[in-house]
């Protein structure tokens, strides 16, 4: 399933109702990316998932 956006129509959900959001970081071409995360609770700021790479 896509990612949509994260509207305030879209986070308003009824009881038992989900949406899904993302963010996608591009970077300059002449820059390499050391580290990969998958961003968790905004609240922590703590992401679930690191992958360094290399």
């Amino acid at each position: 399933m896509p990612c949509q956006e994260a509207s305030a129509a879209a986070l308003n959900l009824s009881r038992g109702a989900s949406v899904t959001t993302c963010e996608i970081y591009l970077l300059p071409q002449a820059v390499t990316p050391v580290f990969v995360a998958f961003k968790g609770d905004d609240a922590t700021n703590k992401a679930d998932v690191v992958w360094k790479l290399g």
